[in-house]
């Protein structure tokens, strides 16, 4: 368990987060918002680009159908003369020069529009990549501290990997099968324009080609069915994990609550701790004026309270009342030596003078 000053740090720093929690779901509804736009205008561009195409099939088609119709005409009609011949050949030249330019002007224009999509379309996508980025930095944050409290540290950095790996790879599925459901319904497009522009001249190779390509998009029908399929289980997974984020939001919020009961209890645990360090001071103020005190005491008494002092200050008294013994002692010897000595001079001077 933690003690009461990380616990408090983890509050705090929980507060904080859930004060700028509010900030996080405006910007994730702002990511979502610039995905929708970016989604729009992609397909408003893909539709733009299939719809070019279209019409360039549609006129490729009418020029080989002319083509083919003049030359078959040619052959029948030998009565033509040479100028009329060069002279429908320069118009035709002249018309398919024209229909180039024309093609021309609108890809140049188009790509123009076409590069100013991109362009847009890349900067919404680094801003709801960047925007993204913290939304999953703060989900993460929010995650880790929630299962800290549960699980343990490295319980909670498997399950938040875990959970992270399955939401990347079900939002990558569901990139992918959405993709693949748009390519389909432009190949579908594109066969049924395609079919439309053969069948204005309906024979025998265009009712073959009919048939081929109501085969194909039967094809493309059970394929795309198949996507559908594929869609409706990652809507389903999609769904299951945002019921696992709920869980985990409501979760959150009961560790919140708990963190609050925690932190009354942790403040009234302050408060009697500072009571106790009042005590305490009071007590270490009362200590050393007792032991200031005592010391004056002592200072006071000497020698009583101290027996090394006084054992040695005995044995001194003990050996000066013995060296006083030894003084008299060698004072009475000293004078007795004295007499000694003036008696033999005495005898001396004596035994001189006789």
């Amino acid at each position: 368990m933690l003690n009461g000053h990380e616990e408090q740090e983890g509050v705090n720093k929980f507060e904080e987060k859930d004060g700028n929690s509010k900030n996080y779901d405006e910007s994730d509804a702002t990511v979502d918002r610039h995905r929708k736009i970016l989604h729009t205008d992609n397909l408003k561009l893909q539709d733009e680009y299939q719809r070019l195409q279209q019409q360039n099939n549609k006129l490729q088609l009418l020029l080989a159908e002319y083509f083919q119709r003049k030359k078959c005409e040619s052959r029948f009609s030998d009565e033509c003369t040479d100028e009329e011949k060069e002279r429908c050949y320069h118009n035709t030249l002249a018309k398919l020069k024209e229909l180039q330019e024309e093609c021309v002007d609108q890809k140049a224009h188009f790509e123009d529009q076409l590069k100013k999509l991109q362009e847009e379309r890349q900067k919404t996508e680094d801003m709801v990549e960047t925007e993204l980025e913290i939304f999953v930095v703060y989900k993460r944050e929010i995650l880790l501290q929630t299962m800290k409290r549960h699980g343990g540290k490295r319980v909670s950095l498997e399950d938040l990997d875990r959970l992270q790996q399955v939401e990347e790879r079900r939002e990558k599925e569901l990139a992918r099968v959405q993709l693949e459901n748009i390519k389909l319904n432009m190949r579908f497009s594109k066969y049924q324009e395609k079919f439309k522009a053969h069948s204005i001249g309906v024979d025998g190779q265009h009712l073959i080609d009919y048939e081929e390509l109501k085969m194909e998009n039967h094809t493309y029908n059970e394929k795309i069915e198949e996507q559908k399929e594929a869609l409706q289980k990652v809507k389903k997974k999609i769904s299951s994990t945002t019921h696992t984020l709920t869980q985990v939001k409501e979760k959150l919020e009961f560790i919140k609550a708990e963190n609050l009961v925690k932190r009354g209890s942790l403040m009234k645990l302050e408060a009697h701790v500072n009571e106790k360090k009042e005590a305490l001071k009071n007590l270490k103020q009362s200590r050393d004026s007792l032991w200031l005190d005592v010391k004056c005491l002592r200072c006071k008494s000497g020698l009583l309270r101290n027996v090394d002092l006084l054992q040695d200050f005995e044995d001194h008294c003990d050996s000066n009342d013995a060296l006083k013994e030894k003084l008299d002692y060698l004072k009475m010897r000293y004078v007795q030596l004295t007499q000694n000595c003036r008696e033999f001079r005495r005898k001396v001077q004596y035994a001189k003078q006789t």
